[in-house]
């Protein structure tokens, strides 16, 4: 079955997690990741894990990736510890991708989960999910849109309440979006969530689409069909824009990284250096 570029990044995603999940040292366990990535997902994979290898001799020396072991662990233990202390009932994810989130942790009774993505990826997930015999441990929806159109009416129609606070998890979609469709889809995110809503994102700085250092990735991402167009200096600043208070984490913090961030970690401050942030923010 066909994918966009975009998308078939999403099983790239998968194969990652697949790989941490069975290292020895394995930071999460997401039991669905190997099958749901498929072919593909590991063809990307080793693909990926040659030209770091070759463009970053120093970064690592397996197939994971550093920053999506971290970022997968970074969400998981944030959003469980959001939905509990701020008891709230509806989960909503922008750009599900291959995410097994609703079938690998033991939610809240009552949680309700909704999957936003193009209908090309359930097309594809869903069976797979089907065939593994999945059961979801919330009341997963899937709501298939275009998050470039209008995915407030479908998210609505399938039984989301904006009158409600919820938790939103975007990730993995940034990168990908024209500056003014991050502004629009933040501002329609606002539109939807009511005050003690919570939100986990992943975003790089305006350096990172720049710099000398990064630009061997860069051009890979547009030779691929999938180019990063998006990058915020400040994340604090964006998300406040829209009347929520951030706060962006660095995978480069200890706390963060875990050990896994193979890179020397550069003063805050330092103008010009490449930044990944994993950011929680408040309604």
């Amino acid at each position: 079955m066909n994918m966009t570029p975009v998308g078939a990044t999403s099983r790239w995603v998968a194969a990652c997690r697949a790989a941490e999940t069975e290292s020895p040292d394995a930071l999460f366990h997401d039991p669905y990741a190997r099958p749901l990535a498929g072919k593909i997902g590991f063809d990307i994979l080793r693909a990926e894990a040659d030209f770091t290898s070759a463009s970053f001799p120093h970064a690592r020396t397996d197939v994971r990736s550093p920053l999506l072991s971290i970022r997968t662990r970074f969400i998981d233990d944030a959003l469980q510890r959001a939905v509990t202390q701020h008891n709230l009932q509806q989960v909503v994810l922008l750009a599900a991708g291959m995410d097994a989130r609703p079938f690998r942790f033991d939610w809240p009774t009552g949680l309700r989960w909704f999957e936003l993505d193009r209908p090309e990826i359930f097309d594809i997930k869903e069976p797979i999910l089907a065939e593994l015999h999945a059961r979801p441990r919330c009341h997963r929806t899937i709501v298939p849109t275009d998050l470039a159109h209008d995915w407030i009416t479908p998210l609505t129609a399938a039984g989301f309440d904006p009158a409600r606070p919820a938790a939103f998890l975007i990730e993995g979609l940034f990168y990908y979006l024209e500056p003014s469709t991050v502004d629009a889809l933040l501002q329609a995110l606002s539109g939807i969530s009511a005050p003690g809503s919570w939100c986990v994102a992943d975003m790089v700085n305006d350096a990172m689409l720049t710099s000398p250092y990064t630009q061997p990735m860069i051009a890979r991402r547009a030779a691929m069909g999938c180019p990063w167009l998006f990058g915020a200096a400040d994340p604090a600043a964006l998300f406040a824009r829209f009347g929520w208070r951030a706060q962006p984490h660095s995978p480069d913090d200890p706390a963060v990284g875990r050990g896994r961030w193979p890179y020397p970690r550069a003063p805050e401050g330092m103008p010009g250096v490449p930044r990944c942030y994993l950011v929680t923010a408040e309604r």
